[in-house]
């Protein structure tokens, strides 16, 4: 009698525990931080078109850290070998700052003048890094990028990166 009094209580505590933990990680799933689905533009194999590849990004943080992690993580460079790296790995962001609607990234010098294996023009590198940054913030209308806290002497990074009207 008294063993099986033993192991019924045994039973319940182990389906209590069970339920306790499906209600934690339930309440933990739908109400937790998670994660965000990103979009990061590479250039494609033929090296003149935009192509996207989808990461996901740890969510719950403030918009500077949001768009941190979006530029670390398009340093970091493509998943798909065909897809050209924006930037060589040894790319620091100095600076990130938002405005209103406004972002200014502050890179180092090895974003222009580091090589890259796929040789990509040093625009394009910068036109990938703005068009991530207004894909996946939506709230942004323009980026600046600077590069060792100078504008890069191209016409577009003269006047910014802006989300098109239309």
């Amino acid at each position: 009698m008294r063993l099986t009094l033993n192991r019924t209580l045994g039973r319940r505590v182990s389906l209590a525990c069970l339920v306790g933990v499906f209600i934690v990680s339930a309440i933990a799933l739908f109400f937790g931080d998670g994660v965000n689905e990103k979009v990061l533009l590479f250039f494609g194999g033929s090296g003149d078109q935009l192509v996207g590849e989808e990461r996901y990004l740890p969510s719950g943080y403030g918009r500077n850290q949001q768009l941190r992690l979006l530029v670390d993580e398009l340093i970091l460079g493509p998943r798909v070998r065909e897809h050209k790296a924006a930037f060589p790995r040894s790319v620091d962001v100095q600076i990130l700052t938002l405005g209103r609607d406004t972002a200014y990234l502050d890179l180092d010098a090895p974003a222009l003048f580091e090589n890259v294996a796929n040789g990509l023009q040093e625009v394009d590198r910068l036109r990938a890094l703005a068009a991530t940054v207004l894909f996946n913030m939506p709230w942004l209308q323009r980026v600046w990028i600077f590069v060792d806290g100078q504008v890069p002497d191209y016409e577009i990074a003269r006047f910014g990166w802006e989300r098109p009207c239309c």
